[in-house]
């Protein structure tokens, strides 16, 4: 005959803060877990596949504005220019993570431990990354977009505050080819205050940013994400 689940009075899994509180029995049976923000780099970022992760090599523009042309009279010489090329190394780099499990914990939890594991080791992972991807040296480690980042210095006044005008010069420091396809990234503090930005009526300078949990917030009608590492 089959046998009826086993039910138990008590569990001997070690304190609730090491898997006691996913015990199925004085506790809810779903896992109430703090929402973390790992990080938007990785969202942003195109990916490349390659084989037995070999070193990736990538050829780029230097100065992709450097092409000219002119209008030409017949039989008039051609105007000539000549790109110069760069090359970027991608390296292989390794990030990893353990989450212990004991056996009694995989055995009387109700959460389904392949998914619960997955998911703290997969955070985790992501956390250093988006870190890396950030703030990277580049020496013995990715290098980050910060590390290298060249752009506008912005106006006195932009220190410790943002101001509009601030803004809109970090906007316009970029071709207009680059900054259609752009997205502003700032630490969630900086976003807070330009979320807070109003003009003399009271009303928000940037209506876009004022989107409900969950919309996307926009400044001169490019998207908005802030990102702990910043």
């Amino acid at each position: 005959p089959s046998l009826a689940p086993e039910l138990r009075a008590a569990l001997n899994v070690g304190t609730g803060a090491t898997g006691g509180y996913t015990v199925p029995i004085e506790y809810d049976r779903e896992l109430v877990e703090a929402n973390t923000v790992y990080g938007r780099i990785e969202a942003l970022a195109g990916f490349f596949e390659t084989l037995g992760g070999n070193e990736l090599d990538v050829p780029a523009v230097v100065d992709p504005a450097n092409q000219t042309a002119a209008l030409i009279a017949e039989v008039g010489a051609y105007p000539e220019s000549e790109d110069t090329f760069a090359q970027y190394k991608e390296l292989t780099w390794k990030i990893g993570s353990i989450v212990k499990a004991s056996d009694e914990w995989l055995f009387d939890t109700s959460v389904d431990p392949i998914d619960f594991l997955t998911e703290r080791g997969g955070g985790a992972i992501e956390i250093a990354l988006n870190t890396y991807l950030v703030t990277g040296t580049g020496t013995g480690q990715p290098q980050g977009i910060l590390s290298n980042a060249t752009g506008v210095t912005l106006p006195t006044g932009n220190v410790t505050s943002v101001t509009y005008n601030g803004l809109a010069d970090l906007y316009h420091s970029v071709a207009p080819p680059y900054r259609a396809n752009g997205t502003f990234l700032m630490a969630d503090t900086t976003l807070k205050f330009v979320r807070e930005m109003k003009d003399s009526q009271g009303q928000p300078v940037f209506p876009g940013l004022q989107d409900a949990e969950g919309g996307q917030d926009s400044i001169f009608n490019r998207p908005v994400l802030a990102d702990p590492d910043f």
